[in-house]
């Protein structure tokens, strides 16, 4: 180890001390805005820790290199929330998608684009009364079955369906609606709810974004059956509020991997230990415009044993 420093000269420590503060703040996220809003480029810094690599081995400079490496080895697995690879699917399955209908550059690209995606249940964000009208009009031959909550505020949610509800209600956190509903696919109960929180502002707006999802995760916590949560949280994969999220509603989540050049995605769809993730892909209009996400479900094995027992 001490051979290790020696030699050394004072930019590389500065490079170094540069890349170990980094990757702490991406890991414990200090209570600051400025640090807050730096986090969800984790994934980014990652990406930049293993070009340095390349850097450094070409800059036949080993020992900075191997700092890089093991910045960017650190990362990779705090970053990682699920296994990377989807297991294979079997028996029937189902898909579930979440739209931000503000995401819409024009509306027969998106109802294009939500038929062809087939999704047995469909949540949209930001509805008004255009929309309203336009989703009754393209989509109740196909989901007949709809929850929908309008105002003039910033929470304005609905969700289709191609089966009836067994179950739907509505829970709050302070003024923002979380619909929770049920359906039976093979005679099992899959539950759902949709949330959207406040754009993070501030600190206090990351503070309201912790507390709703923190009652998200309590509502979770109730339902002895499987269940996804899915909406717009507005906080990276890789927070802080998203891991008291998995860790307290006992959630996976569905994405396995995440882009190294765009932003950290602030839509998620969480499911319970019931259930298996085959596939997860971005809903996208013509163009390549995205409108949402989509994940693919099927029971696990284990639960469905002990359904059959």
């Amino acid at each position: 180890m001490i051979e290790f420093f020696k030699q050394t000269k004072p930019y590389q420590y500065l490079i170094w001390l540069v890349l170990i503060l980094a990757t702490v703040f991406v890991i414990h996220t200090p209570e600051q805005f400025m640090f807050k809003k730096l986090a969800k480029y984790g994934v980014q810094l990652m990406a930049g820790c293993l070009s340095l690599i390349l850097i450094f081995l070409v800059l036949r400079d080993p020992k900075s290199m191997w700092v890089s490496l093991f910045c960017c080895g650190i990362l990779c697995f705090q970053l990682r929330t699920r296994e990377p690879f989807y297991p294979i699917k079997y028996g029937t399955f189902f898909k579930i998608a979440h739209v931000n209908l503000s995401n819409s550059s024009d509306y027969k690209k998106t109802i294009k684009a939500l038929l062809n995606s087939n999704a047995d249940i469909i949540s949209f964000h930001d509805l008004d009364l255009n929309w309203d009208y336009i989703l009754r009009k393209q989509l109740s031959i196909i989901y007949p079955y709809e929850k929908k909550i309008i105002n003039l505020g910033v929470y304005s949610p609905g969700v289709y369906s191609k089966y009836p509800f067994t179950e739907i209600d509505t829970f709050h956190y302070k003024e923002a609606p979380n619909i929770h509903g049920c359906i039976e696919i093979e005679k099992k109960k899959v539950h759902f709810i949709s949330s959207m929180t406040m754009p993070p502002v501030d600190m206090n707006a990351f503070k309201e974004i912790e507390n709703h999802l923190l009652v998200v995760a309590n509502y979770v916590l109730k339902v002895d059956a499987p269940i996804l949560t899915l909406g717009d949280y507005n906080v990276a994969t890789n927070s802080s509020e998203m891991n008291r999220l998995r860790n307290n509603g006992a959630l996976i989540d569905s994405r396995t991997n995440q882009s190294l050049i765009a932003e950290s995605p602030i839509d998620h769809i969480l499911y319970s230990k019931h259930l298996e993730c085959t596939d997860f892909t971005t809903l996208t209009e013509v163009g390549n415009n995205k409108i949402g996400i989509m994940g693919t479900y099927q029971f696990n094995r284990d639960y469905v044993k002990e359904e059959s027992n």
